[in-house]
């Protein structure tokens, strides 16, 4: 069996709790044709990387189809639903990945990565006690030792996005702040582990949710923000805002 996703990191690790399933309950050999192999590395329900084109005669489950955005529901269930049929419900959500790298990180470090510095916020989590890791910008796009970095970590703050999806791949307690559209799709991936989800103090908030649906039934997808660029929101939530978070977290 092929699987396969032209799409991105964070929905491409939402095919791991699919595969898991389906090689549980006596699935075969499971290839996956995907933009991002590395992140099955080392993976025991993934039997390899296939290119379609070259195992033509696989049978090949092609999740480009799934309309994820649709449903009120995570995105990793309705890839179980397009798989088993509407029947399909899985029964552990957890996003997976293996070959983390053995890496150095400083006692009770908190790890920062957000698009847009938050005023204060590095000063209120030391203040906590944390040794304050922030540096800007995207990861070094090395999955596993970014991986195994945040693994290390006794805190990590950031936002949603690739990264995000990769850190709650480990059991580090996280705060991921949505600014553009629902965490319902998401946050189930960290189901009975430490995560709290904070939301931007953007002033356009109660008309893109009036446009898009409310962020409690999960139909917001931020298609109509009105910002420039959508996945960079222009008012970040305050300092205390994610703080407050970050006290639930050990409650």
């Amino acid at each position: 069996m092929i699987f396969r996703l032209d799409g991105t990191v964070e929905e491409t690790l939402a095919l791991t709790p699919v595969i898991r399933e389906w090689k549980e309950i006596g699935g075969d050999k499971a290839l996956v044709d995907v933009i991002h192999p590395e992140l099955f590395d080392g993976n025991p329900y993934v039997d390899g990387i296939a290119d379609f084109t070259e195992n033509a005669d696989d049978v090949l489950i092609d999740f480009n189809k799934v309309d994820w955005q649709r449903y009120q529901r995570p995105v990793c269930e309705s890839y179980a639903e397009y798989l088993f049929g509407k029947a399909g419900r899985l029964y552990n959500w957890r996003t997976e990945m293996y070959g983390s790298r053995t890496v150095k990180v400083p006692p009770k470090t908190a790890f920062f990565l957000l698009r847009q510095p938050i005023a204060g916020l590095a000063e209120k989590v030391a203040g906590m006690g944390h040794t304050v890791d922030e540096p800007h910008g995207d990861s070094c796009g090395d999955w596993h030792m970014f991986r195994a970095y945040v693994g290390q970590c006794a805190l990590f703050i950031g936002d949603d996005g690739d990264d995000a999806a990769v850190a709650l791949t480990t059991d580090v307690p996280a705060v991921v702040i949505y600014t553009w559209r629902s965490p319902v799709y998401f946050k189930p991936f960290r189901r009975g582990l430490p995560f709290e989800t904070v939301f931007s103090d953007c002033q356009q908030a109660s008309q893109c949710l009036t446009l898009n649906g409310l962020y409690e039934l999960g139909k917001t997808y931020g298609t109509r923000c009105p910002m420039p660029n959508r996945l960079t929101c222009e008012s970040m939530p305050t300092a205390d805002k994610v703080i407050a978070a970050v006290e639930k977290l050990s409650r």
